[in-house]
């Protein structure tokens, strides 16, 4: 439904489109929706994810609000959404790309009552919050530069930790004895990751562990171990 202009007399002039099936005016309203679509934002090329999502909403009885995300590597990318999320609060840190995009959409049954505004029976948004955590603000764990004696082309880390809701933890690797991120190719643990991001001439390797969390729920890593192969995948080396 969209307010396209105000008359005179304080009331406005309503215009209906059609959603998924055509309304008669015999027929009753069943369900009225309002839809509210964010630019992308940007988290800053030193995010590592984003934490929650947090909404001040009022819901009166019989509507609902729905929010839905997307995360995206460009700011021109066609959004794909994720949800709906209904609590005011919503842990968001399996999203980990730089842009971020929020629609809400808000129902209202299509019902007035006598006596009260017609505002008093809609469900109304105070404020959206984002939240994210950056390389700015985490831990920082290097390990010391280990000598391969070949160039690695895989890498496989597997690790036993404690990661609270709402923080997070990603390992980095690079071939060359350095501190700077930007070197660092980052990879999920667990998986088997081809080192696509690094010279293929460095036979050393040095890894990156990042944590970001709160002081009083600490992010903790008890071990990790970690498995190469290389150009060639004749040779592997486990270093725990």
């Amino acid at each position: 439904m969209d307010l396209t202009s105000q008359t005179g007399n304080g009331l406005f002039d309503v215009t209906f489109k059609q959603f998924d099936f055509t309304v008669f005016s015999s027929q009753k309203i069943g369900k009225v929706f309002g839809i509210w679509e964010s630019d992308f934002l940007d988290g800053d090329e030193s995010l590592i994810a984003w934490k929650s999502v947090l909404m001040n909403s009022t819901k009166p009885t019989g509507t609902d609000i729905y929010l839905f995300i997307s995360n995206n590597d460009l700011s021109t990318e066609t959004p794909i959404w994720n949800g709906p999320y209904r609590n005011n609060e919503t842990i968001i840190t399996e999203f980990t790309k730089r842009y971020m995009k929020i629609r809400a959409v808000m129902q209202f049954s299509g019902e007035y009552t006598p006596g009260y505004q017609y505002t008093d029976n809609v469900p109304l948004i105070n404020s959206i919050s984002l939240q994210c955590m950056t390389s700015q603000n985490s831990a920082k764990f290097f390990t010391k530069s280990f000598d391969l004696g070949f160039s690695p082309r895989h890498i496989l880390v597997t690790s036993e930790s404690d990661v609270p809701s709402g923080a997070n933890i990603r390992y980095g690797v690079t071939n060359i004895d350095s501190t700077k991120e930007e070197i660092y190719q980052f990879f999920e643990p667990n998986t088997i990751t081809e080192l696509t991001q690094l010279p293929v001439t460095g036979q050393k390797i040095k890894i990156l562990i990042e944590m970001s969390g709160s002081y009083g729920d600490p992010v903790v890593v008890h071990e990790f171990a970690v498995m190469f192969s290389d150009q060639n995948e004749k040779q592997v080396l486990v270093n725990q």
